[in-house]
């Protein structure tokens, strides 16, 4: 009666002993469970935030990138609009050189034909007044 009070002794202690164990490992599968739920939630939001922040980071980029455009715009129309402005007033300056010249020309051939008109004139006085003289002393000779 001992040996069998003995075995079923052993049989209960092993019952209690595997009931333990299996609550301990339905405890610890649980505990388990919950952590890699939560693993996969702390993965799932460290994926969207990563998602997010690479989507921020592009939008950035992206407005970087039309501000640089904008920006490389303005410098050739601000380079073009002073290249035109020197180029006008390099030509300018040359034509209002060309019209200074010209009206300086113009002086110039009016003050020659007037000495022109002179000289003429005074060689017309001189070979008038030459015949004059040149009548007189043949009449005088006659």
């Amino acid at each position: 009666a001992v040996v069998s009070t003995q075995s079923t002794g052993r049989k209960v202690v092993g019952t209690v002993i595997q009931r333990a164990v299996l609550r301990k490992w339905g405890a610890l599968a649980s505990q388990r469970k919950k952590e890699r739920e939560g693993m996969e939630i702390a993965e799932a939001h460290y994926i969207k935030k990563l998602l997010s922040d690479g989507l921020g980071c592009l939008k950035t980029n992206a407005a970087m990138n039309c501000k640089k455009r904008l920006l490389h715009d303005r410098k050739y129309q601000f380079l073009m609009s002073t290249l035109v402005k020197r180029t006008f007033s390099g030509w300018r300056h040359v034509r209002e050189e060309q019209i200074k010249e010209q009206k300086q020309s113009e002086i110039a051939l009016w003050y020659w034909c007037v000495s022109l008109e002179d000289k003429v004139l005074r060689s017309w006085i001189a070979y008038t007044q030459h015949r004059r003289d040149k009548r007189a002393r043949y009449k005088e000779a006659l």
